[in-house]
């Protein structure tokens, strides 16, 4: 066996070094099957005998590509393995300062499979498993870059690089704001988008007989339009991309049985075609999310009676994340779930944003605007909480 093996090898290096050889230059890989540990094989001598590993009617000479035996080629597979393959790659993640966060990775392929974590490129020592876990992290985290190195017998290759956000104890989570409005100008007809975001969307105020300026907030009592000039392209842009969305509001409602589907804020041509709206339905809200499963009205998500509630500050929070699933959050607290199926594929980016009323009729809301945050994400429950405990 091993004069053929040697004949086997100096046949097939004579194809891939000889020039005078008719298959040069060859591109073959010889392995050494006969010392693989628990394999074995048969060989049959006689073509019409019992078929065994070597009764193929081929001679290493040949020339073109086949195999010389099934149960070699069979046995170099299965000892070499499936390479490893990531097929989930780690996310950036927000947390809140001395908070937990966590980072997986997803990886397919022949087992085992070695896992490596890695902080700014640097080898975390004893995190080895596919989940990274960190607790109690400190604000000196923020900004951080985690990845993790995969490898098995065939493979070994390192994951994209995901961020940690840190938010510190007497911030807001501002992490994936695209538009910001706190309110505070005490005059002027512009309501000023401050988030870190290029391309601001400011707000223009059409009639300043139905506004009043407070020294943090924006009184509304009559039928004004505040809408932005051009389409809101900004929020087009960055919600369609990540197909999830936090409105955040802080709010004093009217209370008043005759605000009856009176916008808030909304992003929208009418009240049957919008992207998303905010309204107050007699002592409710609600928001309608259009996707590309529900009609252009959107699909509605409603909170309890909150009459309670009303001639109050309150916090607002409505979410819809990567599963399908909207949240109604009031003062930290979840008051409303729903599944609502689909994508942004279908929003009208020709929509203006705008706030107090509905474009092309008259739909005004009675209250005041002390803070509004649009995100291009789902914000965490404790991410909300958080911010309800920062105030306003």
């Amino acid at each position: 066996m091993n004069t053929f093996n040697n004949n086997v090898i100096s046949m097939a290096m004579d194809r891939v070094n000889n020039p005078l050889n008719d298959a040069y230059p060859d591109n073959i890989s010889v392995v050494d099957i006969q010392n693989i540990p628990g394999f074995t094989y048969l060989i049959s001598p006689d073509p019409n005998g019992t078929p065994g590993d070597m009764n193929d009617q081929l001679h290493p000479n040949d020339k073109g590509y086949t195999k010389l035996a099934n149960a070699w080629f069979d046995a170099i597979k299965n000892y070499l393995g499936v390479p490893a393959k990531i097929t989930l790659q780690p996310q950036t993640v927000s947390a809140i300062e001395g908070n937990s966060v966590q980072f997986k990775v997803t990886v397919e392929g022949s087992q085992p499979i070695s896992y490596q974590w890695k902080k700014n490129g640097n080898n975390i020592v004893g995190e080895i498993n596919s989940t990274l876990i960190l607790n109690n992290i400190p604000i000196s985290e923020n900004g951080s870059s985690y990845s993790c190195e995969v490898s098995n017998k065939t493979a070994s290759l390192e994951s994209d690089t995901a961020k940690l956000i840190v938010t510190n104890l007497n911030d807001r989570v501002d992490y994936g704001e695209i538009v910001h409005y706190d309110f505070n100008e005490g005059f002027d007809t512009k309501i000023h988008d401050t988030s870190i975001i290029n391309d601001s969307l400011n707000l223009i105020i059409n009639s300043e007989n139905d506004v009043q300026w407070q020294p943090k907030s924006l009184d509304s009592f009559g039928a004004s339009g505040i809408n932005s000039q051009n389409p809101a392209t900004k929020l087009f842009n960055y919600l369609t991309q990540s197909d999830e969305m936090t409105f955040e509001i802080w709010l004093k409602a009217k209370n008043s049985a005759a605000q009856n589907l009176s916008r808030i804020a909304t992003y929208s041509n009418s009240q049957n075609d919008l992207n998303f709206s905010l309204l107050q339905n007699q002592y409710q809200y609600e928001f309608r999310l259009r996707t590309d499963q529900t009609d252009n009205s959107g699909k509605a998500l409603l909170s309890n009676s909150l009459q309670s509630n009303l001639d109050k500050i309150t916090h607002l929070v409505y979410t819809y994340d990567a599963e399908d699933t909207a949240r109604l959050f009031v003062n930290g607290n979840l008051v409303s779930i729903i599944e609502i199926k689909g994508s942004f594929a279908n929003w009208d980016s020709t929509y203006l944003f705008g706030i107090a009323n509905e474009f092309n009729e008259s739909l005004s809301w009675l209250g005041s605007y002390f803070l509004l945050g649009i995100y291009d994400r789902a914000l965490s429950n404790s991410e909300i909480s958080h911010n309800y405990s920062i105030g306003v």
